[in-house]
């Protein structure tokens, strides 16, 4: 039927314009695989970028931990002048003490998860009056997101 078309196009002298319903098929087929490429990498993107954020977060929360203990010149070296504390509610704190005064708060992605790597710390991480941990075992964090890569590292 489409021979007939075409031979009855070019009897008459005029070509054929427009597009195909083959070609039109195969130019949907191909944007929609490209479409969905893109989609689930920007989800990754996305997730790394959210693990990036609560990292940095972490960072700047020991850092503010570390310089609150540094200044707790009364504390003894055996407790805690300062204690990072990460809550299961997507937020850490600096606390002054092993439990006393709340320093400092941040929030991170409700999707992002922090925990420190070994189960004995509860999430805490005590630091004594020379900036030192109280716990050595308690250096090692690791942060992931759903659809993103999963990030370990150390304090120090």
């Amino acid at each position: 039927m489409e021979q007939l078309v075409v031979a009855a196009y070019l009897a008459a002298g005029k070509q054929q314009t427009g597009f195909t319903l083959v070609e039109l098929v195969v130019t949907m087929t191909v944007f929609l695989l490209i479409l969905l490429l893109t989609s689930a990498l920007s989800r990754s993107w996305g997730a790394n970028a959210h693990i990036s954020t609560a990292e940095s977060q972490l960072r700047q929360a020991f850092y503010r931990t570390r310089a609150l203990a540094l200044r707790n010149i009364t504390a003894a070296s055996s407790t805690a002048a300062a204690t990072l504390q990460i809550n299961s509610s997507s937020t850490m704190s600096v606390l002054q003490g092993s439990s006393g005064t709340l320093i400092w708060t941040g929030s991170i992605d409700s999707d992002t998860s922090i925990n420190l790597q070994n189960t004995s710390c509860s999430n805490q991480l005590g630091l004594d009056s020379n900036g030192l941990p109280l716990n050595s075992n308690c250096l090692s964090y690791q942060v992931s997101a759903p659809g993103g890569d999963t990030r370990t590292g150390q304090f120090y």
